[in-house]
């Protein structure tokens, strides 16, 4: 899992994402207090520097199951991919929904189904603008066969990964009150520099091999994925 994660948050640097510094650290490397959370001694583990914190200065956080005021219980399926899109734009701006849409260009082609509610956060970094968060929480979960290849939260009525197309995001641009045109040029310019990120960046080294087929493979089954990775 750490290495799924570590390059799916690699992919997303080079793609142009705001995301934290971070790497893979073996167990024996932590702090005596830090060691007794982090699993056998002989594992490694994901190490994110806090973006929360500015020196000693505390810069708040809400995910968007607290902005919805939802128990963490229900980070699942109590909205939709197009209310956090609705919310995203009247707390953090035009801009905000942008990044929005680029964000989940890239759920999709990560091929994310736990990008849930406590997944999507906002922060304060003067205490009064909101903005979203860094990314965090990346993980590529087609990788395990297991796991149903379904978005956390239904898009367009519908919640297949492989089913996400452009009519799913121009559904989501009318929820919003904007210009479908845009979205859609949007949508593209990102899964083009998604692509080109994979391509050129140190996430095919850092995936492990079989979970990098797998995307492969799921990459030639969305229609939507299959023209930009190529």
């Amino acid at each position: 899992l750490v290495e799924n994660e570590l390059a799916v948050l690699e992919w997303a640097r080079g793609a142009g994402f705001d995301v934290p510094e971070c790497s893979l650290e073996d167990v024996s490397a932590l702090t005596p207090a830090l060691r007794g959370h982090a699993g056998p001694p002989e594992g490694r583990v994901l190490v994110i520097r806090r973006y929360d914190r500015e020196g000693s200065r505390r810069i708040h956080q809400e995910d968007f199951a607290q902005v919805a005021g939802l128990s963490p219980r229900l980070k699942y399926d109590q909205l939709t991919y197009e209310k956090l899109a609705r919310l995203v734009q009247g707390i953090a701006g035009p801009a905000a929904y942008v990044e929005f849409v680029r964000r989940l260009a890239f759920v999709v082609a990560s091929g994310n189904a736990d990008a849930h509610l406590k997944n999507w956060s906002l922060v304060y970094p003067d205490g009064i603008e909101a903005r979203l968060s860094p990314l965090y929480d990346q993980v590529c979960t087609i990788a395990w066969p297991e796991m149903a290849p379904e978005l956390s939260l239904k898009l367009a009525g519908l919640k297949s990964l492989k089913q996400v197309d452009e009519r799913s995001f121009r559904r989501l641009a009318e929820s919003a009150g904007n210009d479908p045109g845009q979205t859609l040029a949007v949508l593209h310019e990102c899964l083009e520099r998604i692509a080109r990120a994979w391509r050129e960046s140190v996430a095919q080294d850092i995936m492990p091999p079989a979970h990098a087929a797998l995307l492969r493979e799921y990459w030639a089954g969305v229609p939507l994925l299959r023209r930009h990775f190529r």
